[in-house]
């Protein structure tokens, strides 16, 4: 009985150790749309679409940037893509250049669109960017010659944070000219909002450890006595 009881309150404790409090949804612009005009196609390296984010007053770590993409099936699927984000954005330039890189992508597919193009949630991880809070864009590239590649737009449908949906602030840059669009895409930026403290692992795990052994010690001296 005494055993049942330490292994039961063993398995309390650990219950006790947190799981990982990273990659929860900071922002998300909306749920993808299936019918036309719904997407955009990327049609040369380097051609992107950047769509606005606001970071909270305590500030975010970002790690992973995401964006549901068209592919169309039986033609090359990209295996890579590059990522950016800016901030200060306007009409004819840039911003300025926050964090970028490029990598191993997820593809995950979702569904298909009314023209039969695969709907593919393309994510980038593994990310690690300290944003301060304020207001920025996010783009990721992903053109593939002879793939057609389209960046799903969206109107807000269950979005997280803001802004959200169609605020008309997004930038679209082809061959280095940055132009204002008046739509917005389904992406997402997943991360940790600094706002809530994380516990530490190595402290919990002590304060589990502690107890285990004074239950242990307890059940014990039953026993002898």
């Amino acid at each position: 009985m005494r055993v049942r009881a330490i292994s039961l309150l063993i398995l309390c404790v650990v219950g006790l150790l947190p799981g990982s409090a990273y990659g929860i949804g900071l922002w998300f612009n909306g749920d993808w749309l299936g019918y036309p005009p719904s997407y955009n196609p990327l049609s040369s390296a380097g051609h992107c679409f950047f769509n606005d984010f606001n970071v909270g007053p305590s500030g975010w770590v970002v790690e992973e940037v995401w964006g549901h993409f068209a592919l169309k099936p039986g033609y090359p699927v990209a295996t890579s893509a590059s990522w950016e984000i800016r901030s200060g954005m306007s009409g004819g330039g840039g911003g300025t250049l926050v964090a970028s890189g490029q990598g191993l992508l997820t593809r995950t597919p979702v569904g298909w669109d009314a023209w039969y193009y695969e709907v593919n949630r393309i994510a980038l991880t593994g990310l690690s960017v300290n944003l301060a809070p304020g207001s920025y864009w996010v783009g990721i590239g992903m053109y593939v010659p002879g793939q057609v590649t389209c960046l799903y737009r969206t109107t807000g449908a269950n979005a997280i944070g803001t802004p959200a949906g169609n605020n008309g602030n997004t930038y679209e840059r082809l061959y280095n000219n940055y132009s204002l669009r008046n739509y917005d895409h389904s992406m997402g930026v997943n991360g940790r909002d600094l706002t809530e403290p994380i516990p530490e692992p190595a402290s919990l795990a002590l304060l589990g450890l502690g107890l285990a052994v004074l239950v242990l010690g307890a059940a014990v001296r039953g026993r002898t006595s």
